[in-house]
Formats: structure tokens, sequence, C-alpha cells
């Protein structure tokens, strides 16, 4: 009887279960145990691939893969061998190739015997099937398989000189194929090597593809004279067959050196960008040259250039072989007009100068006359050519970039940009483009066969590659152009390259000691070292530290304190990023006492400062009076020193209006007069000061934290360069109430 119903996840596939994908499928009920079951295959390709899926090792294995092929007029035909081993019991699924291929014929044959078939003959376990995906091969039985597959290849060029195809990873590749093409040059992708030798017809090769050769192989090509290339290449996924005619290359004679083109009718256009920068004493040239290749292929690139250019580099991706420099009394101009490349000689001078000659050595009116603006098309005149070599012939767009450069006499002369010109090629054109890379000015002074165009029509490739402003822009038509420029070089003027956008200054004074802390905001480009004259000899410092880090101090011969710092860009280099400087010392004074005067003096740093504050912090129980000195004071600061921010810091700080009279400050750690000083024994003369110290040489010092105990008085002062500041201050202490103390009372009776 007949019976349908969907297929569930889990539904054992024999004994009536339906299977409904892609399609509707039929099963037909025979006597019990020999149920057959009818489904597409791509259901049953679905079936297998969900049933190998898993953890555990691979139950199937690629041994060798070998193809062997021939390039026929409108396709590649292949014959397919694989070796494939099956190690599972049940149905196994083994992907080749990919559906996109047009399969001929398979066949698959068991080799080795085994169980469920005979030594290599025909296996009734496994057949080859292909759909739009991948052609595979199923096998029902463990052991090893022949797979011989017959395919057909479209060419992946227009000219039908190379093909690609996706194969599957073997252990040991290799390829055999052969090319209606004599002594051709043959490369096959992965990078291999390949033995070429010329052939007559494919006889023995390709001839007896399949079981029927007549009409698998309808064209005569038995006596064409061709390439046969073999390669044994690693395991990959991709296989990349290409070949072109072969160029010889000769170094005979001048006329030799051509060479010889391979197609008469090919189209061949190049644009080209050549980006100029002038610096001193060198004149540095990039020149990208964007072939277009039209009905044929190039293997062999020549350009002429002048004979004082210097190639340092040549970039031509993956297919650039090697480059070499042709030198020699003459060689062969390009259909077009000569471009010279010597320097614009001094009057009467009879040599080739150089590129670039001195100023006073182009003055004159011979500039005209050495040039001629009407030349015969294919003379010859005095230089050199670069000849690129390729791995094949390249059609379509190729791109090819020369760095080179050429040295100028002076850095102010007159110079004449070197000239680039492909040989060989229908049709070129391009744009120029001239930076400075120094402190020079550029001016033109003489040019012909080109246009000068604004610096916004340049192709954006030029500007984007320019490290400086373009200064001159030019378009030409016809590779043979001449430019000469006036370059002027000029003194360099000294300019600041370190700046301290704000720098806030804590003079805290106790138990007579002066504790300074400075933190400063930099920006800087090549300054090493920050030098800080101390206000005195018996100064020590306690803490240095840039960009959160603590540094190790050091001192010159003229006794002022160095701190290294950092060379700090932003995003792209264009502007300096401010990082922070922080330094704290100690100076001992004399114990204050009922009534005199104080002087403050402020160290001094070699940078210049926009915005200095400066805070004192004066002891409590005394009066004192108006201050004397270089800075005015003010209420309150107008920016304060943001604490939480201690490394690198943003140019813009936030004001942070504190009440004025707020004057006392918690300390952040304990006062210091427990951490340096013991009020019991007797206090130590200045002279024994200044013996004791507390740092130690060539240590990483500690961060030291602020302290701002006592009264607060507040000090500004804008573009502080190199300067010593000094205050002074009246004080009084304040005398001490007492208790009053009560009278007696006396009672009469």
């Amino acid at each position: 009887g007949m019976a349908k119903r969907k297929w569930r996840e889990g539904d054992p596939l024999e004994g009536g279960s339906w299977l409904e994908d892609e399609g509707v499928m039929s099963l037909v009920r025979g006597a019990q145990g020999h149920s057959e079951l009818t489904v597409p295959v791509s259901a049953f390709l679905k079936l297998l691939d969900r049933a190998s899926t898993g953890d555990g090792p691979a139950q199937t294995f690629l041994h060798h893969a070998t193809y062997r092929g021939y390039a026929g007029p409108d396709c590649a035909t292949l014959q397919c061998s694989f070796l494939v081993e099956v190690g599972e019991q049940h149905w196994s699924k083994v992907s080749l190739l990919s559906g996109a291929l047009a399969v001929t014929y398979a066949l698959v044959q068991r080799v080795g015997g085994g169980p469920g078939g005979d030594h290599d003959a025909p296996s009734s376990n496994a057949v080859v099937v292909w759909g739009s995906r991948e052609a595979a091969l199923v096998a029902a039985a463990p052991g090893r398989y022949e797979v011989t597959m017959g395919v057909q290849v479209a060419y992946s060029s227009r000219h039908n000189r190379s093909i690609a195809l996706p194969v599957p990873r073997a252990v040991e590749n290799e390829v055999v194929f052969w090319v209606p093409m004599e002594d051709a040059q043959v490369k096959i992708t992965p990078q291999t090597t390949v033995t070429a030798f010329p052939e007559r017809g494919r006889a023995g090769l390709v001839s007896s593809i399949g079981p029927d050769a007549e009409v698998l192989d309808p064209f005569d090509l038995s006596e064409t004279m061709g390439t046969l290339a073999s390669a044994k290449f690693a395991c990959t996924n991709n296989l990349t067959v290409q070949w072109t005619h072969k160029l010889v290359e000769t170094a005979a004679k001048d006329d030799e050196k051509t060479p010889k083109m391979e197609e008469e009718r090919e189209v061949v256009t190049v644009e080209q960008w050549t980006l100029h920068s002038i610096g001193e004493g060198v004149l540095q040239a990039v020149v990208e040259l964007q072939y277009s290749i039209v009905h044929g292929t190039r293997s062999i690139l020549e350009i002429n250039l002048d004979k004082h250019f210097r190639v340092l580099h040549v970039e031509g991706g993956s297919q650039l072989k090697r480059w070499d420099i042709l030198e020699g009394p003459k060689t062969q101009e390009a259909p077009s007009a000569p471009s010279e490349a010597a320097a614009v000689p001094a009057p009467g001078d009879q040599g080739a100068g150089a590129l670039g000659a001195p100023r006073d050595a182009a003055e004159g009116s011979e500039l005209g006359s050495r040039r001629s603006s009407k030349s015969s098309m294919g003379s010859r005149r005095t230089g050199k050519a670069l000849r690129v070599f390729l791995d094949y012939g390249v059609e379509g767009t190729y791109k090819l970039t020369i760095i080179g450069e050429v040295d100028l006499e002076s850095d102010s002369c007159r110079v004449q940009l070197p000239s680039f010109c492909c040989r060989h090629v229908n049709r070129e054109k391009g744009f120029i483009g001239v930076e400075a890379n120094t402190n020079v000015e550029i001016q033109e002074f003489h040019q012909e066969r080109v246009a000068r165009v604004a610096i916004s029509e340049l192709p954006q490739r030029m500007r984007s590659r320019a490290v400086n402003p373009l200064l001159q822009g030019y378009k030409f038509v016809v590779p043979s152009t001449t430019v000469v420029l006036d370059v002027k070089k000029h003194e360099d003027i000294g300019v600041l390259i370190a700046i301290i956008d704000d720098a806030w200054v804590d003079v805290t004074v106790a138990e007579g000691w002066i504790l300074q802390r400075m933190v400063f905001n930099v920006r800087n480009t090549q300054k090493q070292y920050c030098r800080i004259s101390l206000p005195d000899k018996s100064c020590e410092i306690w803490s240095s530290v840039v960009s959160g880090r603590a540094v190790k101090p050091a001192g010159d011969d003229e006794g002022r304190i160095m701190i290294p710092l950092e060379k700090k860009s932003a995003a792209g280099g264009k502007t300096q990023k401010a990082f922070r400087v922080e330094i704290v010392f100690v100076q001992p004074i004399e114990k204050m006492g009922v009534r005199g005067h104080m002087g403050l003096r402020l160290a001094r740093v070699d940078i210049p400062i926009s915005h200095l504050f400066v805070s004192v912090f004066l002891p409590q129980p005394f009066e004192y009076g108006e201050f004397e000195g270089d800075l005015k004071e003010v209420g309150t600061l107008s920016k304060y020193l943001d604490e939480s921010s201690l490394g690198d810091v943003q140019r813009e700080i936030m004001p942070m209006n504190y009440p004025q009279q707020q004057q006392q400050v918690a300390p952040p750690q304990v006062s210091l007069s427990n951490v340096m000083l013991d009020n019991n024994p007797p206090r130590p003369t200045a002279a024994e000061q200044t013996k004791t110290s507390f740092s130690h040489k060539g240590i990483v010092p500690v961060k030291i934290a602020a302290l701002k105990v006592g009264k607060g008085f507040y000090f500004e002062r804008l573009l502080v360069n190199n300067e010593f500041f000094q205050l002074r201050v009246e004080y009084k202490e304040i005398p001490k109430k007492h208790k009053r103390r009560a009278k007696p009372w006396c009672f009469v009776l």
C-alpha cells in the first residue's frame, strides 16, 4: 500500500518513513525488509551532511590529486584523478569539485580490494553525484577509491590565456597542462617551479579522455606545436594556470633591446601622476604609471628616464618579477617628442651639466635655443631606460610605481624637473605636482608642453601622497615635458620647540621649611630636558613626575635641575599633545619670630610659560601685611589645577570657582612637622640642616601629594620667560588671649 506523511527529525529512514525536503518524495513499500526509498540527490546529500557533523577525527582522506588537460579553442579540458580513502562503515560524502564546472563524465574504481568490491574493479558501493553546488563522491563502504572526472573549464581572461578552478585539499598535487603556443611562458599558482618544453600535439596526454574520446574531444590539435608544462604544488583550495608568449631577453645591440610586441593590434594607454619633492640638495620623485592594455598582453614594460635620475625602488604588485636599468650612449625614444634631462648650462658651457645647476649658471637666452620643441617620431637622445619584467603577460589595468631621486648642486639653483616617457604606448598623459620639504621658495622659470593648473585640479591621489602643501601643478598630454623652476633657499629662523601652557606653583611655609610644588602642562616637539634653577643651593629635590610616572632628575654644570621631557603628538602628528610635569622641592629657612618680614623666591624655568598661577600658604597664628614683589595678588585664581588628571591633560581646563574665604585646605597626609622634625631635641643650625639629606642619587623618587595648610594668598602672571620672581611680606604674631581672673568678694559682718 501507499502512505504519505512528513518526515520529522528522529524518524527512522527505513520501514516506510517519508522525507519531504525540496520537493515531493515517494516511497514504494515492498516486502518487509526490502523497502525502497526514492529521494532527490540534494536531499540525500543533506542527510549525509547531518550524519557527518560531530566531533572527532575525519573519517575520509584525500591522498593524491592529478590534473591533466589542455587549452582548447573555447575552453580548457581537464581530466581530474583523485585517490580517496574512506574509513567509515556507513554512507560518507567527500567533496571534490565545484558545481560550477561542467562535468562530462565520472568513473569510480575500488583499488586495493576489500569487502564490498574487487581489486581494481568498478565499485558498486560508491557513486559520484554532482549538482549546482558541488561534485562529490558518495561511498557506502570503507576502502580506497580512485575517482576520475572529466571537466570543462571556462577561461578567466578575455584572451583565453588563463584558467582558475577551486580544488580539494590533497596531500600530493600535480598538474600537467598543454597550451597551443610554441615556447610559451606558463605560470602555475600557488607559486611553484614549472617545467615546460615544446611538444607537438597532445598525444598521450589527453587525447583519450573519457570513455568516448571522439565525442568529448572533437578538436584536432594533434599537429599543433605547443608547450607542455608540469608542476607539483602544495595543498591549496584554488589552482590557477596562466600562459603567454615568452619574450627573449637580449643585450647584444641597442636595436635588440626592444621586446617583440605580442600583437600589433593591441592598444596601450598610460596615465602618469608624478610628485616632485624638493629638499636640501636632493629632488625626490614618485611616479605612478597606470597602464590600460586592450587587445593584448604585456610582459615587459620600458620607461625612458633622464640620465641624472637615480631609481631607488619599483613597485608593481605580485606580478613584478624584476627590473633593470639600461644605460648606454643612446636609447630608443617612444613615439613622442623627446624630453631633456640635463640642467640649464651656463653661457658658453659645452658639456652636459647636472640636473640642478646654480642659478647664475642659467642666465642668458640659451634656454630656448638649446631645446627644440619639434622632434621627429622615433628620434634618439642621450639617457637611460628602466625595463620591468613581469611574471606573466598582464592585460586590462596595471599599476607601476617608480621612486627615485636626483642630486642638486646647491640649495639655491634652477632645477629642471625630470620627465618620464613610457615606450611603445599609443597615448600617455598625466599630471605633475611640486612640493617643498624644506624652507625654500619655488617659482616657475620656464616650461614647455605643459599647462599650469590649480592645485585643486590635481588628482586626489597626488594631494594625499604629498607631505607638505603642493606649490605647483601642471598637466600634459605628451610625456616630453620641460619644466624649469627657480629654487631659493632662505635662512632658517629659530622657533619655539616647547611651551608651558599653564603652570601652578604651590608654596607652603611650615616649621622652618618652605615646600614648593610646581605643576606644568607642557607641549614639546624637540626639547629633551626642562632645566629648573632652584632659589638656593640648600634646596633639595623630593619628587619629579612626568605624565604620571616618576623620573630621575639630573643636574647640569650650572647647578640647574634637568627633568627629561616627552615628545607627544596627537592623532596624525599635526598637533602636539600636552602632558604634565611635576616637581617638588624643599628649602630650609629661619624660624619665624614674633615680628619680622619673610622673603619668598620662586624657581626659574627655561621654558616660556603662558599663564602662571601661584598659591602661597603661610602659618595661621600670624598677621600679614601687603605683599610686595613681581607678582600681582588676586582674590582667587582664574583657573585651578585639576588634581584628578595625573598624566596627559587636555588643553582646556575648566575653572573651579573656589570661594575667597576658603583659605584652609585639609592636608591629604600627615603634617610636614610630624614627618620632618622633632620638637624635643634642640633645633639644628642652618649649616647642619644643609648637610642632612633625605634624598638619594640615582633612585626613582616617590610621588609627593599636594600640601596646602595655612592662610592662602594667590597671584597670577601672564607670559613668563625664564624669570625669577620674589615676594616679600611683613608679619607679626597674634598675641594669645589670657583668661581674666575673678576678683574675690569680701563680706563684712
